[in-house]
């Protein structure tokens, strides 16, 4: 398990009552992002990826190392 893959554990580690936001682009919100995953962009930084729980449409939050 890498440096990366560690973080993006924490980011996406439920604790009590705390949800992932991140900033819908279509409602122009900060909003909980629904089914979060945790990916890599192409440079290798890790994000949180998933939808709004409004519009559906797609979001993503970059995790800083």
């Amino acid at each position: 398990m890498g440096v990366l893959d560690r973080i993006l554990a924490r980011a996406l580690q439920p604790s009590a009552g705390d949800t992932v936001e991140g900033y819908c682009l279509k409602c122009k919100t900060y909003r909980e992002i629904r089914s979060p995953a945790g990916v890599y962009t192409k440079n290798r930084k890790p994000r949180i990826h998933g939808y709004c729980t409004v519009c559906k449409a797609k979001m993503s939050k970059l995790i800083k190392a």
